[in-house]
């Protein structure tokens, strides 16, 4: 294993593309107590060591937009697998043309754990350095970004299954924020390019899981998604779920094992698995005929399953 050991006031990293940093599965980075961190022009002080492994650091110049029109700065930062629990200063160097109508001094840190956005309450705010900031506190950071205080970013999706069932298709998904949410459109396409909408499901107050059954069975593939509607008239989708018919059936379960996982494959056997992060990025592949299948080096987050039974390759997003 390697281990990187951060001792100096500073560090700056520069990687060439889309990726700002890249940590292996069997890599660590160390960062010490009260060491200056900077990648690209997110900044870490933290104040306990906080150790970095098996997630890439990614920028993306586009705004993430919430309810009623909210921007954040044009600036965010995404982690393929979440930074672990964070205590100490977190904070962004940005540029003036960033700002995408947002007040400069009223800029606050938001950032995303898991499908929930959430606004900073206080940041500290340098107009001549163009640095915002505040003091993280066992935080955990799928994305960070900047927007103004009070702004709200948007409602994500935590789920979406479509399953085939006998006498309809059963489809069912969760949310992570549920502040602002109007409804449901189901829409379904059978060629992946129109779609229609099978009907609309209201989002009452506090409840977070959803379901809809689809009678018609039609089709021989069919794609799905959700559009979530906001009382602003923001529209969020889900991700696609496709459902076919005449497929050999299985199941599949996962218990969480040390750095790793175990994929147990309930009916037809597969022939050959692959692992993917859901950056695109291949972990794995091995050719198997078994029902019992081990994964390891991978840490806490999503990953996309894509397995092959009599030909056919299947996917499934699993969440360890």
């Amino acid at each position: 294993m390697r281990y990187l050991l951060l001792s100096i006031c500073s560090a700056l990293f520069w990687l060439q593309g889309q990726s700002q940093l890249s940590v292996g599965p069997t890599d660590q980075l160390v960062i010490q107590s009260g060491t200056t961190f900077f990648v690209d022009s997110l900044v870490l002080i933290p104040s306990s060591n906080t150790t970095i492994t098996n997630t890439d650091l990614t920028k993306s110049y586009t705004s993430v937009t919430g309810p009623g029109g909210a921007l954040s700065i044009m600036r965010v930062y995404s982690f393929s697998n979440p930074l672990p629990a964070y205590n100490g200063t977190a904070g962004i160097i940005y540029s003036p043309t960033e700002l995408a109508g947002n007040p400069e001094a009223s800029l606050r840190i938001a950032y995303r754990t898991g499908p929930t956005w959430t606004t900073t309450a206080s940041s500290s705010v340098d107009l001549v350095q163009h640095f915002v900031s505040y003091t993280a506190s066992g935080q955990i950071y799928n994305q960070i970004t900047a927007t103004q205080a009070g702004a709200v970013l948007p409602v994500t999706f935590t789920n979406f299954t479509a399953t085939l069932q006998s006498q309809h298709v059963q489809l069912n998904w969760g949310m992570g924020d549920i502040d602002g949410l109007q409804n449901f459109d189901i829409q379904y396409s059978d060629n992946g390019r129109n779609w229609s909408s099978a009907g609309i499901v209201n989002a009452p107050a506090n409840t977070r899981e959803f379901s809809y059954q689809h009678n018609d069975l039609n089709f021989t593939s069919r794609v799905y998604r959700i559009m979530a509607s906001e009382v602003s008239g923001v529209h969020t989708y889900s991700k696609l779920a496709v459902v076919r018919k005449g497929e050999a059936t299985t199941s599949m379960s996962i218990i969480r094992k040390d750095n790793g996982a175990v994929l147990f494959f309930n009916g037809a056997v597969p022939g050959m698995i692959q692992v993917y992060d859901v950056n695109g990025r291949l972990l794995m592949s091995r050719n198997v005929q078994q029902q019992q299948v081990e994964i390891n080096g991978v840490s806490t987050g999503a990953y996309i399953i894509h397995y092959m039974i009599d030909g056919k390759k299947m996917s499934k997003m699993i969440q360890l």
